[in-house]
C-alpha cells in the first residue's frame, strides 16, 4: 500500500512502510537509551552481587523484549514483521533464565549472556535480510547492530575465562557491549527519523 504526496507538480509515492517507521522512529531511541543506561551503570558503577547482576540483566531484557514486540507490532503489515518478535522471543526467553535458573553460577551467567549475544546477533542479520525486500529504513542499522553482536558473542566464545575473575568480565565486558549496542540503536533512530523527513 502507497500514500500519495505532492511535491511542486509531482505526486510521489511513500511506500506504507517508510510511512510506518515515520511513526515509530523513536521504538529504537528508547531501547538504545536503555542500553547505553545499562552499559554506563556496569561500568561506572560495577554491581558485585551475582544476585544483583542477575536481576539487573533480566529486567533490562524483558524490558527491551517489550520494546521489541511494540516494533514489530507496529510494522506488522511489512513482509518479515515476525523477525521483530523472534527478537523479542529472544530477550524474553533469555531474560527468564538469567532471572529464574536456580543456582546459576557467575560462570554460567557470563556463557548465558555470551549464547543470547550470538543468537541476538543472529536473528538481527537474518531480520534486517527480511526487511531489505520491504525497503524499510532501519535495515542497515539492524544489521549493522546483528553483525556487531555476532561478532561480540564469537569473540567472547574464543576467550578463555578466569573462575576468579569472571564477574568482574561480565560486568565490564557486557557494559561496553551494552554502551555500544546502544549507541547503534540511538543513532539508527534518529537516522530513520532524519531520512523520513526527506521522503
Amino acid at each position: 500500500m502507497v500514500r500519495s504526496r505532492r511535491k511542486g507538480q509531482d505526486t510521489v509515492e511513500i511506500p506504507e512502510p517508510l510511512n510506518a517507521f515515520k511513526n515509530v522512529w523513536w521504538l529504537p531511541v528508547v531501547r538504545g537509551l536503555l542500553l547505553v543506561v545499562l552499559g554506563l551503570l556496569l561500568m561506572i558503577q560495577p554491581l558485585e552481587a551475582l544476585e544483583t547482576l542477575r536481576w539487573v540483566f533480566g529486567i533490562f531484557l524483558v524490558a527491551d523484549a517489550v520494546l521489541v514486540a511494540v516494533q514489530g507490532l507496529a510494522h506488522r503489515k511489512q513482509v518479515g514483521w515476525t523477525w521483530w518478535l523472534a527478537q523479542a522471543a529472544v530477550n524474553l526467553l533469555f531474560g527468564a533464565a538469567v532471572m529464574f535458573w536456580p543456582d546459576l553460577s557467575v560462570t554460567a551467567l557470563y556463557y548465558v549472556l555470551v549464547v543470547w549475544v550470538l543468537v541476538l546477533g543472529i536473528t538481527a542479520i537474518v531480520g534486517a535480510a527480511g526487511l531489505v525486500r520491504n525497503r524499510d529504513l532501519g535495515w542497515p542499522w539492524l544489521l549493522t547492530f546483528g553483525i556487531v553482536s555476532t561478532l561480540f558473542g564469537l569473540l567472547l566464545v574464543t576467550r578463555p575465562v578466569d573462575a576468579d575473575d569472571v564477574l568482574s568480565l561480565t560486568v565490564v565486558v557486557f557494559g561496553l557491549y551494552a554502551f555500544v549496542a546502544g549507541s547503534i540503536h540511538v543513532v539508527s533512530g534518529f537516522g530513520v527519523r532524519s531520512v523520513a523527513r526527506e521522503l
